[in-house]
C-alpha cells in the first residue's frame, strides 16, 4: 500500500464524488477509480458503497479513513522537518575584529541573500581560540590571521593587511607623517599575548634585535581593540591593522614605520575535509568575492 494510494482514498471519502475527488488530486477519474480499487483488491475488503450520485464509507473504509488521515498526518509532518533542518541549519562563524571591518560585512549579506532560513552564530575571538573552536566542532567556520599553515585546517588567504604603529593623540611621534626605525628605540609596547600569537610575538622581538633597537614590553592585550584603549591611556604603543585603527573610537592616531613590512593575513579557516554544506557554502562565496575585496588605503588619521 502506498501513500499515493491513501491520499487518494482520502480525497474519495472526503468529497463523496469521484468527479471532484479526482480534480482534488489532479487525476483523471478513470485512474482514480483504477487506483481504489488496487487498494481494495490489495486489502481484500470493500471501501466504498457507490452508488450514481456519491459514494459512502463502508465499516471498513471507515476504519481505514482513521488511520489513513494519521498515517499522512505522521508523513507530512515528518517531511516538514527534513526540509526544515535543511532550509533553516545553523552556521557558527567566528572572526577577528579586522574580518568585521573587511572582507566579512559582504560576505555575509552575500550569504543571507542566498539562505534567508539559515541561522548565523557570529562570535568575535582571536587566531588561538578560533583554532581551538574550530577543532573541537564548536566553531564552523572561522576569519582569522594564520602566520603558519596548520595540518587540520584548510586556509584561504582573503586579503593582506599592513601593521601600523598606533600612539595617543598627544604622543610627541604623532608630528612625524613617517616614523623611522629608530623611534621604536625603547618606546613600549602593548602586544598580543605571546601565548595566542606567538609567531607574531616572535617577529617583533626579532625586528627589534636586527634593527638593534631596544625592545620594551608594555602589557599584552588582546583583542586589538583592547590593544587600543590601553594605548589611548599612554600605557603605550600597539601594532594594528589599519582597518581597525580607521573604524576606532579611541584617540589614537595611527602612523606608518620607514622599511616595516609587517603585515597580517586574513584567511577563511575550515577543518580539512569538512563536507558540511554550509560551511561548503561559505567557503565558496569567499572564493567568489576573493577577487572584490580590498582594503580602505591607509591614512594617517582616524
Amino acid at each position: 500500500m502506498e501513500l499515493r494510494q491513501l491520499r487518494y482514498f482520502v480525497a474519495v471519502a472526503d468529497e463523496q464524488n469521484f468527479t471532484r475527488a479526482a480534480q482534488r488530486v489532479f487525476l483523471a477519474q478513470q485512474s482514480l477509480s483504477e487506483q481504489i480499487q488496487k487498494l481494495e483488491s490489495r486489502l481484500g475488503v470493500t471501501l466504498f458503497e457507490r452508488s450514481t450520485r456519491h459514494v459512502t464509507l463502508t465499516e471498513a473504509g471507515a476504519v481505514l479513513f482513521e488511520e489513513a488521515k494519521s498515517i499522512l498526518a505522521m508523513s507530512d509532518r515528518a517531511i516538514h522537518k527534513v526540509q526544515r533542518l535543511g532550509q533553516l541549519g545553523k552556521l557558527e562563524l567566528v572572526f577577528t575584529a579586522p574580518a568585521m571591518y573587511t572582507v566579512l560585512p559582504n560576505l555575509l549579506r552575500t550569504f543571507a541573500a542566498a539562505y534567508p532560513k539559515v541561522q548565523i552564530s557570529q562570535t568575535e575571538i582571536c587566531t588561538a581560540h578560533q583554532i581551538e573552536a574550530l577543532l573541537s566542532h564548536r566553531a564552523d567556520v572561522g576569519f582569522l590571521h594564520a602566520l603558519m599553515p596548520h595540518p587540520q585546517l584548510a586556509l584561504l588567504e582573503l586579503t593582506r593587511e599592513p601593521l601600523v604603529l598606533a600612539l595617543p593623540e598627544a604622543h610627541p611621534l604623532v608630528t612625524k607623517p613617517m616614523l623611522e626605525p629608530q623611534d621604536l628605540d625603547g618606546l613600549p609596547l602593548i602586544l598580543a599575548p605571546r601565548s595566542q600569537a606567538p609567531r607574531l610575538f616572535a617577529l617583533t622581538e626579532h625586528y627589534f634585535a636586527t634593527s638593534k633597537l631596544e625592545f620594551v614590553l608594555a602589557a599584552e592585550a588582546q583583542p586589538q581593540s583592547a590593544q587600543l584603549a590601553m594605548v589611548e591611556r599612554g600605557v603605550g604603543a600597539a601594532l594594528v591593522t589599519q582597518s581597525v585603527l580607521l573604524n576606532t573610537h579611541h584617540k589614537v592616531i595611527g602612523r606608518q614605520i620607514q622599511g616595516l613590512d609587517f603585515s597580517l593575513p586574513l584567511q577563511i579557516a575550515t577543518r580539512v575535509g569538512d563536507t558540511n554544506a554550509l560551511t561548503q557554502a561559505m567557503l565558496l562565496l569567499a572564493k567568489r568575492h576573493l577577487e572584490q575585496q580590498s582594503i580602505l588605503p591607509f591614512s594617517n588619521q582616524r
